[in-house]
């Protein structure tokens, strides 16, 4: 059962329904020697060229791709989308500042609270911890009944360790994102008796994570990173995770983006 797939692990809301106004680099030189080429997304149009055509190009002129590495873009579009043209990236375009329920033990607030602040290396991240649920748009909260992406007939195929460690087993997380795909606010929903879990730490850090980018989790990242599936204790974020991490809000896109409009974005 650690290979189920779920499609639907939580909620967007979708807030707004125009797309914001997209800067646009006026004068573009295409060097290819390609006859015609096709841009995509945001507008499609067809840019006709002998080996140098000097023209407006459809694409962010601020696009900088942070990755460099070949092989770690290639991990990074599997992440991001799955190999899939119809995911789209999603991003928090505003500070997260997280209360934690009191019903959290101590020691579980606290080891959370010292993660935290390592997402505060990534450019266009704001994250920080708040006592006051009013000034808060990210909530731990604990439910007295049980939540979880399993339903009752996947729960009868676990076993006893699988149900302790499969990230969503007993939480759930919902998100208030935007028709661009831009997050506002959050909640991870944690189920009482997941208190006792010995892996409850490991599996809030892997979904805060998660609920950061929307990545796929995989088999193929690298060893214990948080999006290697074989991943029940995770300790801290790894290098993998912080490149990948950094590549995700290298840039906050004011439009959608889905595989085909990144790889565009990477040939500018």
């Amino acid at each position: 059962m650690k290979n189920l797939v779920f499609t639907a692990l939580f909620l967007i809301s979708l807030n707004g329904i125009s797309q914001e106004n997209i800067p646009f680099r006026e004068h573009t030189k295409i060097v290819k020697n390609a006859i015609s080429k096709d841009i995509i997304y945001p507008k499609r149009q067809k840019l006709i060229s002998d080996s140098l055509v000097i023209t407006k190009d459809s694409l962010d002129v601020n696009f900088v791709p942070f990755l460099k590495d070949k092989k770690l873009n290639s991990r990074y579009k599997y992440h991001a989308f799955g190999n899939k043209n119809i995911k789209f990236i999603r991003q928090w375009n505003v500070p997260i500042r997280v209360y934690f329920d009191e019903q959290l033990p101590k020691d579980i607030k606290q080891s959370l609270t010292d993660y935290l602040k390592k997402f505060n290396s990534i450019n266009n991240l704001n994250v920080s911890t708040t006592k006051n649920i009013e000034n808060s748009n990210y909530y731990l909260k604990v439910y007295k009944e049980h939540v979880s992406a399993y339903t009752d007939k996947d729960y009868k195929t676990l076993t006893k360790e699988e149900i302790e460690t499969e990230i969503y087993s007993g939480i759930t997380y919902d998100l208030n994102c935007n028709y661009n795909f831009k997050c506002t606010s959050g909640v991870i929903k944690i189920s009482n008796s997941e208190l006792k879990n010995r892996y409850l730490l490991s599996k809030l850090k892997i979904i805060f994570y998660l609920s950061l980018t929307d990545f796929y989790r995989s088999n193929y990242a690298e060893k214990e990173s948080l999006l290697n599936k074989k991943t029940i204790n995770a300790k801290h974020l790894t290098d993998y995770d912080i490149l990948l991490l950094k590549n995700h809000y290298n840039y906050i896109y004011p439009y959608k983006v889905n595989l085909t409009s990144y790889k565009s974005l990477l040939k500018l």
